[in-house]
């Protein structure tokens, strides 16, 4: 009897994902897609105590944002990354973060980048967190600042930047050292146009989770 597959065939579109997410002529939802809640602060896009249609929300802080802030803001982002810091196609930039509510944005922000996101494990000790940082040959590295000792020797021991340390989350650095992405957010960066990728380029470069504990572990893409 001949084998037959249980899984459905998928087209893979021949886009990068950022592209797929938000300018596909297909796409079958608008800009305000998401879930519609009280947002009893002012936004971009509404006024106070308005019911407006959020993408995501922070379940401890009510933080939310809509499908289109977080297209908005990740192509600011995306923009500052490769203005300011210089980022070029296939730069690798390593998350080293608990999930949180910023976190789909700033990713988003580095894939329009055309770079590549490396996540890794938030419990990773400096010494682990470095052969990560060195096997993906990360450049920049995002974080929270609860983490950012961790993050400092991790740096010093990979040899990165440590200037290349972007933070995420509700708290800031106070010293300035580590900026905060929303500070990158800037708008006169309007004429930066969108890196072309092309299918061979990685999205996403995902370690097992034995990755960290061994340095001549192979990644799995």
């Amino acid at each position: 009897m001949p084998h037959r597959s249980t899984f459905a065939d998928l087209e893979i579109p021949e886009t990068d994902l950022w592209t797929f997410i938000f300018e596909r002529a297909d796409r079958p939802f608008p800009d305000h897609h998401g879930e519609t809640i009280q947002r009893s602060k002012p936004s971009r896009e509404t006024s106070s105590n308005e019911e407006i249609l959020v993408l995501f929300v922070d379940a401890d802080t009510t933080r939310s944002y809509t499908f289109s802030e977080a297209k908005a803001l990740s192509t600011q982002l995306g923009k500052s990354l490769c203005s300011v810091w210089g980022f070029r196609r296939g730069d690798v930039v390593l998350f080293y973060t608990p999930n949180a509510i910023d976190m789909p944005v700033v990713m988003l922000g580095v894939l329009w980048a055309g770079c590549t996101v490396s996540p890794a494990n938030s419990m990773f000790t400096a010494e682990e967190l470095a052969r990560q940082l060195k096997h993906s040959k990360a450049s920049a590295i995002v974080t929270q600042k609860p983490y950012l000792a961790t993050v400092r020797e991790a740096v010093r021991k990979a040899g990165v930047r440590e200037g290349r340390i972007l933070l995420l989350g509700d708290a800031k650095d106070e010293s300035g050292e580590a900026p905060h992405w929303t500070d990158m957010t800037d708008t006169s960066f309007s004429g930066v146009g969108k890196p072309a990728v092309d299918a061979k380029d990685l999205s996403f470069i995902v370690y097992s989770s034995v990755s960290g504990h061994n340095s001549d572990q192979d990644e799995s893409r």
